[in-house]
This record gives C-alpha cells, structure tokens and sequence, in this order.
C-alpha cells in the first residue's frame, strides 16, 4: 500500500505555472514613424478639415529578461502549494501611436490598421499662443517588426476673438499654425479654394502653387515632423463688417471689423470719433490729406506678430482687444513714420507722446505715470540697467523666442517705446500748444532745420533740433 501511495501522490502531482511578481511594461527603443498631414481649408468660417495618415514600425529587438514568477502545485499529502522559479519575458514592444493636434479641434474619426480606435489626450501645450494636444491612438502592442498604419482625420474650430487660443478661423480673417506627425519624417500640406482675396504664409516654410483654381503650400518632407510649425493667415477684406464717420477736419476713418464681434465694433465706433478729433486738434492738421484711413481688427498672434498695433498703408490694425491709447498711437502713425524719420525711438516717441495727450483730452485713461507728463516720469529708474535703454538699437519681438526670452524681450521693447515717448515729452510737455503744434508740424512736413526743404526724411539730430 506504501508503494502505491507514492505512485499515486507522484501522479497527482500538478503545477500550476503563476505570473511575474513585477508587471511587463512596454520599452523604448528603434522605430520608424512617418506621416503626411494635410490641412483642407474650406468656405471662409467654417472649420478646417485635416487628415493625419502615418506607418508606424517597431524595429527595437525583443529582449528576454528574467523575473521571479509563482506557480502552484497539488500533492496528496500535503495539498496546494506555491513555489517560485525564474522564468523569461520579453519586454519589447510600442503600444502608443502619438499625434499631435490643435486643442481646438473636434475628432471625427481615428483608426490603426483599418480598426476604429479610442484617442486619448496625453499632455497640453502652447506654442506661440497656439494650444495644441498629444493624442494617443489606441493601444495596439507592435513588437519587433510589427507595423500599423493609422489615420486620423479631426476638424480644426478655432478659439473666439479675445480667447486664449490664438487660432482664428473666420469669414473675414482666418489664423491657423499647422503642425506635423512623424518622428523620423513627414510633411505638412495646406490647400486652400478660391475665394480668399489673400493668403499669407509667416515664413518661408512652404512652397506655394496656385494651380488648379485654388493655392496649395506644401513643406516638403522634413525630417521631424513634429518639430514643424508654420502659421497662415488668409484675409477676406470684403466680408469685414464696415463702418464710417468723418472727423471735424474732414477725415473719413473706415472701421473693420470680424463678422459677430459686436464688442470690438461698438468700442471703435463709440471711442474713436472723439479721439480722431483729439488727434488732430493737437497737431492742427488731419490725419491724411487725400482720402480716408482705414481702422481694422486684427489677430495680435497673427498679422500683428505679438504688438497690440501696427501701421501700414493707410491701414491702422489694432488687436481684437481694441485698446483706446493703441488705436490712437496707429493713426497717429500716419504722420510719423519712415517717410518721415530716420528713427525708430522718433516715430515711436513722437507718435506715444501726441497720442496720450490728445487720448487725455479725449477723456481717455492715459494710466497713473504716463510718459507724456515729465513728472510723472521716475527718472530713478536709472539704476535698473533696463531702465535707460539705448534708444537707437532698437528691439522688436520675434516669435521664435522662448516664453522667458519673450517675457524679457517685451519688458525691453516696453521700457524703449516709454522712454522713447518720455524723451519726447521732456522738450514739449512744457511748452505752449501753439509751439507744441509747430514742431509737430514741421516733423510730419519732413521740414529740415538746417535746409528748410519739406519733404525730408529727418535723422535724430535733426529731430532734436526741431524739438528744441
């Protein structure tokens, strides 16, 4: 009976193969990930159609470790018991099919090899006020030599005006940044119909081809798609919302404003008949001696590249926050600028200083310490080295800088524009508004104190000497 019950307990020996006591997790390693990326702008305003269609292959070498796991056996004298040995695993594979997209977008579809799959958002970021999302697709396991194709098409919408997403898409003024998928190569495409009375590529990323009826802008393959950025602003100058009146002295302003921003329209038709007016009761001449200036909403990510303003060809662009002391400093543009100075630190000077005085007359907020009013001025600033900028190397912002380099860059160029108007003030603040308004005029007639010819572009010693 001994005997058989060893035979029996040996046959009833059974073992049960457990798991590893740590859990198996993905590694990285060697891959290849490429991708195009289209973008399809379609009828002004409506939402931008993109198409992200990549391969992805796993060429990382499965590597077996070896890792403690528990099995379980039966014996029929003693029952149940677990035991450990060492048993292989391998450790390699992917399972995370990355693509980044605009955060102001909606999914529309999201497959890995034809299989419709869930998307989940990794991380937030911005770049240059551009949200933007990693997404994952799916979680498909590729080991060694496993390749997915996967597509994944989305709706850009754009933020609303005065959001914090700088994407803009609309009727009148479209602002978009594309971005592209693949770590190791891709390319970006952006077609646009006919209909957009201009499209603007900010940089030199694309080439352009206008054939076909419409224009497309391609990258070309580029080696990280990822690492691909490069804005496109399309205008529409006809299906702006219009509006108009006519200064004291004669001076037609035509507002433009983004179809549905009522605030931004009602602020420049409410504001701006009494600060043109302002304008050129302090300088005694209008604005312009042949026809109208046009006042219009702008993107401050987009066309004015990070300024609330800018001024060129008789247009005053002010942001879609349409502050008062801005919109007076671009009109007052259309006196003082290249044609008539040498000079930055002139025409910015000039121009802040007759745009606060006549915004105060107004009734505007000029703020507790303008640079117009000498004392309100803290000359003791001197002692910040920022603080008595050199007003002839003059800075401006560049959208490539980092957010500290930008937010040090933008204390700089705001020190220059205030001491550069303070400069100017420090001549005439005191003086009476007749002479006030002769030197003035003398700097927007281009008028040379040395030869007395008009029309001349004035250097810094000349517009120290009209000053004085």
């Amino acid at each position: 009976m001994r005997k058989f019950n060893v035979v029996l307990a040996t046959i009833l020996l059974v073992v049960f193969a457990g798991t590893s006591t740590a859990p198996v997790q993905a590694v990285a390693g060697a891959s290849e990930d490429n991708a195009t990326t289209t973008y399809v702008v379609g009828t002004p305003g409506e939402p931008i159609s993109v198409t992200v269609e990549g391969t992805f292959t796993n060429l990382t070498k499965p590597t077996t470790t070896y890792t403690t796991c528990t099995g379980y056996r039966y014996s029929y004298y003693w029952g149940w018991e677990s035991y450990t040995y060492s048993c292989p695993q391998t450790t390699n594979w992917y399972d995370e099919l990355i693509v980044h997209i605009e955060a102001a977008s909606t999914i529309t579809s999201a497959k890995v090899n034809g299989r419709t799959v869930a998307t989940r958002v990794m991380r937030r970021y911005t770049v240059a006020g551009i949200k933007y999302q990693v997404l994952r697709l799916g979680t498909t396991k590729l080991f060694y030599n496993d390749t997915a194709n996967y597509t994944l098409t989305y709706k850009v919408l754009g933020g609303a005006p005065r959001s914090n997403d700088a994407t803009r898409i609309g009727a009148a003024y479209t602002y978009f940044c594309p971005s592209g998928t693949g770590k190791d190569g891709g390319s970006v495409t952006v077609k646009f119909p006919s209909g957009y009375a201009e499209i603007n590529p900010l940089g030199d990323d694309y080439a352009r081809s206008d054939a076909g009826g419409g224009s497309t802008f391609t990258s070309g393959q580029v080696d990280n798609a990822f690492k691909f950025f490069s804005c496109i602003e399309a205008v529409n100058p006809l299906l702006y919302t219009q509006d108009r009146f006519t200064s004291a002295m004669g001076t037609t302003i035509e507002l433009r404003g983004w179809p549905g921003d009522s605030t931004w329209m009602n602020k420049a038709k409410t504001n701006l008949a009494k600060i043109v007016d302002e304008l050129e009761s302090f300088t005694g001449v209008p604005l312009t001696k042949d026809g109208s200036l046009q006042v219009r909403e702008a993107s401050t990510d987009g066309e004015l590249g990070g300024y609330g303003g800018t001024f060129a060809n008789k247009i005053a662009r002010v942001s879609e926050d349409f502050d008062d002391l801005v919109a007076a400093h671009e009109l007052a543009h259309a006196w003082f600028n290249s044609e008539n100075l040498k000079d930055n630190w002139a025409w910015e000077g000039i121009t802040e200083y007759v745009a606060q005085r006549a915004l105060k007359a107004a009734g505007g907020d000029i703020g507790s310490n303008p640079c117009s009013e000498t004392y309100a001025y803290d000359y003791t600033e001197a002692s910040d080295p920022d603080a008595q900028p050199k007003l002839l190397e003059w800075e401006y912002y560049s959208s490539s800088a980092s957010a500290q380099e930008g937010d040090a860059l933008g204390n700089r160029i705001y020190k220059r524009y205030y001491q550069a108007c303070a400069a100017v003030a420090s001549y005439l603040f005191y003086e009476s508004a007749a002479a006030q308004q002769l030197a003035l005029q003398a700097i927007i007639n281009g008028v040379s104190p040395v030869s007395g010819k008009s029309a001349q572009v004035l250097t810094t010693h000349d517009v120290l000497d009209v000053l004085a």
